[in-house]
């Protein structure tokens, strides 16, 4: 059974690097506000392998080639000085004897150099320092009595300029604007209170006024409780600010307990 032909394409993982015409596609590195876009600019092979072998002499040392090729004669040797007594054991394993790899002379080195800046540094500034007081001249003491010549300071007088009338009268209008408003809100509360208090007098005397009619239509008033909370002590006023009234039925029976012979409301 031959295979389908969807099943021998292959899409590759890796990232596009050519398009259609099999020309270079470049790195979009940025858009600018007028629409210009901004590519990556193609790297020089030849420029970066000098580039590398730069770094590469600058951080590894300039015999690190010399270095790698006798890198298998060192194994070798390695390998037959593994046969020999303790002794070379020990001396391989001292720490005076011992040479420091390139990456350990690499931290040593990355270690050491901010260091030397820094006292580089110090010792810059203090050399500054040295040499600007040295070349300063001494100060000259001002003398005691200084004299100042004849008519040095005068004193004139200045009038303060008219201020401008748009701008006065504006001032003007703002304070009167500013004591109206006050002027107003402080009538507006009085005027509240003085609604607030007519308003309790009337119900006040609606109330006792109505009181009177039930007790000339012959109801029975009795004292109403203090309210709760209100003082019972010694000296309190106990005197009750408000009344009940009683009424009953004629046919209720007077075995209640009710000292009044009715119910109370």
């Amino acid at each position: 059974m031959e295979e389908r032909d969807w099943r021998k394409t292959k899409l590759s993982l890796e990232r596009p690097y050519k398009d259609d015409q099999g020309e270079r596609i470049p790195v979009l590195l940025d858009i600018t506000p007028d629409g210009e876009r901004v590519f990556e600019s193609p790297e020089n092979p030849t420029k970066l392998l000098g580039e590398n072998l730069r770094r590469i002499f600058f951080e590894r040392g300039v015999d690190f080639f010399e270095r790698q090729d006798s890198l298998p004669s060192g194994v070798a040797q390695s390998l037959e000085a593994a046969d020999q007594p303790s002794e070379d054991e020990e001396n391989a394993l001292d720490p005076a004897k011992t040479v420091l790899t390139s990456e350990e002379l690499l931290s040593l080195r990355m270690e050491c150099i901010p260091r030397l800046f820094i006292a580089l540094g110090e010792m810059t500034e203090a050399r500054d320092l040295l040499s600007l007081l040295l070349s300063s001249a001494p100060l000259r003491h001002p003398s005691a009595a200084s004299s100042l010549p004849p008519l040095a300071l005068t004193a004139t007088v200045a009038t303060k300029p008219p201020p401008i009338p748009s701008v006065e009268v504006f001032n003007a209008q703002l304070a009167l604007g500013g004591k109206d408003e006050a002027l107003r809100k402080a009538a507006n509360v009085f005027k509240q209170a003085a609604a607030n208090l007519e308003k309790s007098r009337q119900s006040s005397e609606n109330y006792w006024a109505d009181a009177l009619k039930i007790r000339k239509a012959n109801w029975g008033l009795v004292p109403a409780p203090l309210p709760l909370g209100a003082p019972t002590g010694k000296g309190a006023d106990k005197t009750s600010k408000d009344f009940f009234v009683s009424f009953g039925l004629e046919e209720f029976p007077k075995k209640s307990g009710c000292p009044y012979g009715n119910v109370r409301c």
